[in-house]
């Protein structure tokens, strides 16, 4: 992740914010509502594992890059509600093309939170976990 955070500070300067911590709430909606976009390190995703910042994210109206997941993509469509990059240099490429395209970037952010509001709260988490518990008992 360090690699990540540096070699974005090096390319886009102050125009690269890196959060780490201690932002919620309100304060994290609105820093949201206010990134063109946010990016997900390349790192530590794996086919199966992802953040659950990409829920949070998504379901407070963000435009989001991420690492190309299997998993993640049975829940959001590339290039529909979610864009996924497969290498740093895909992920540049991608940055320079969705910054001059505002208005695409908005419709993406729009299809993932109504995705997000759909499907993907703490609801429906709620009830698949007594579905999937009920079936195994």
């Amino acid at each position: 992740r360090i690699s990540f955070v540096d070699e974005m500070r090096a390319k886009y300067g102050d125009d690269f914010l890196h959060v780490e911590r201690n932002i919620y709430r309100r304060k994290l909606a609105d820093l949201i509502a206010g990134a063109r976009i946010v990016l997900a390190p390349d790192h530590p995703i794996t086919p199966n594992y992802w953040s659950n910042r990409v829920y949070v994210t998504l379901g407070f109206g963000g435009f989001m890059l991420h690492l190309y997941c299997s998993g993640l993509a049975e829940h959001y469509q590339g290039g529909q509600e979610i864009v996924y990059y497969h290498s740093r240099a895909d992920l540049h490429d991608k940055i320079e093309y969705y910054l001059g395209e505002p208005e695409e970037r908005r419709r993406i952010a729009a299809n993932g939170l109504a995705r997000t509001l759909a499907v993907h709260t703490y609801t429906d988490r709620c009830r698949e976990l007594i579905r999937v518990v009920q079936e195994r008992i």
